[in-house]
C-alpha cells in the first residue's frame, strides 16, 4: 500500500461521495462524531495504512491461452483506483473526511514566518549549525536593541513610544492628540491612539556593523477595534494604526556608536528630539531602529526610532 491522496476542491459534494460507499463504514462512523470539514476551503485527505489490517496482496497473472501473451493480472490491485467491469475495486478509504483528518490548503502570502518556528527534534540528528548561528545572531542583535525608543516629528502632539525586549518581542503606544477639537461630547479634545505588540523573529549581521531585523507582520496586534471611538475623561479617542510600526517587515538596527554618516539623511532627520544633530554625521549617541519596510511607492519608509538614554 503506497501513499494515496484525495483532493477536494471548494464546494465538494461530500454526501454523494459518502453514499457511494467510497469510505469504510467504520471510518465514516468515526468521522461523523468529529467536527465537520470546512468545504469552503480546498483540502486533501491522506489514506492511513495503520488503519488497515491488510496492506499487501500477492500479484499473480491470468495464464489462460487467450491472455498468456498479454500478462493480464488475475487480481486487480485493490490499493489504487481502477475499472473492473464498471466497478472500482479500490478498498474503502480510511479515514473518512472530518476537520480532524484532512489537510487544508494554506493560502499564500499570509505572512507566515518559517524562521520563527522551532526546529524539529529528531532522535540521532545533530543540531543545525545554520539554525544555531541564526539564533546566536538574533540574540546578539536583540541584546543591543533592548530598551525604550521614541519616534516623533516634533510638530503637533503625536509620537510613538516603543519598548523592545531582549527576546525580540516588543510593545508600544502611538498617540496623536488634538486639544482644540472639542465639542459637548468631548470637551477635552480628541486623540488617535494605538496600543500594539509584535515580534522580531530573525536578524542578519551586516558588514557595516548594523543588523537587519525581520518583523513578523501577522504578529503585529493592535488593542481594540481599529476605527472605533470611545469617550474617556472628556476626550474622544479613536483606535488607529500605530504610525512608524504599521508596515512591519524590515527594520535596521544601528548600535550606539555607529557612524551616522552611513545612514540616510531621512533616517538621521528623526533624531530632533534627542538634542543631538546628525546632519554632519558622527557616532550615534544612542541606538537607532529604522523601519525600512517598503511603502506604497515601492521605496523604504525610513522611519527611525531613537532609544531614550
Amino acid at each position: 500500500m503506497k501513499d494515496f491522496l484525495v483532493y477536494f476542491p471548494v464546494g465538494s459534494d461530500l454526501s454523494k461521495l459518502e453514499a457511494s460507499g467510497y469510505f469504510d463504514k467504520g471510518a465514516l462512523g468515526e468521522a461523523k462524531k468529529q467536527k465537520p470539514v470546512d468545504t469552503d476551503r480546498p483540502f486533501i485527505l491522506m489514506r492511513d495504512p495503520k488503519l488497515y489490517d491488510t496492506t499487501e496482496v500477492p500479484v499473480t497473472t491470468d495464464t489462460t491461452p487467450s491472455n498468456e501473451d498479454h500478462g493480464w493480472w488475475e487480481h486487480t490491485n485493490p490499493f489504487v483506483p481502477n475499472n473492473n467491469d464498471g466497478k472500482n475495486p479500490l478498498v474503502p478509504m480510511k479515514p473518512a473526511v472530518s476537520d480532524a483528518t484532512v489537510y487544508y490548503l494554506m493560502e499564500q502570502n499570509t505572512g507566515l514566518d518559517w524562521s520563527s518556528l522551532p526546529d524539529a527534534k529528531i532522535d540521532g540528528a545533530k543540531p543545525s549549525k545554520t539554525s544555531s548561528n541564526a539564533d546566536a545572531v538574533l540574540h546578539e542583535a536583540m541584546e543591543q536593541a533592548a530598551g525604550d525608543y521614541m519616534f516623533s516629528s516634533g510638530s503637533g502632539g503625536w509620537g510613538t513610544n516603543l519598548h523592545v525586549n531582549a527576546d525580540g518581542t516588543f510593545s508600544g503606544k502611538y498617540q496623536d492628540t488634538n486639544l482644540g477639537d472639542i465639542s459637548a461630547e468631548h470637551p477635552h479634545g480628541t486623540a488617535r491612539q494605538s496600543e500594539f505588540t509584535g515580534q522580531f523573529s530573525s536578524a542578519q549581521r551586516n558588514e557595516d556593523g548594523s543588523y537587519t531585523l525581520h518583523c513578523v507582520a501577522n504578529r503585529l496586534s493592535v488593542k481594540g477595534n481599529n476605527g472605533g471611538t470611545r469617550i474617556e475623561n472628556g476626550m474622544a479617542i479613536t483606535t488607529t494604526d500605530p504610525y512608524g510600526i504599521t508596515l512591519c517587515d524590515t527594520f535596521v538596527l544601528y548600535p550606539k556608536g555607529f557612524d551616522s554618516a552611513k545612514m540616510s539623511e531621512s533616517e538621521r532627520g528623526w533624531a530632533w528630539w534627542t538634542s543631538t544633530s546628525y546632519n554632519e554625521g558622527g557616532p550615534l549617541q544612542q541606538t537607532a531602529l529604522s523601519n525600512m519596510s517598503m511603502g506604497d511607492d515601492g521605496e523604504p519608509v525610513k522611519l527611525t526610532f531613537f532609544r531614550k538614554e
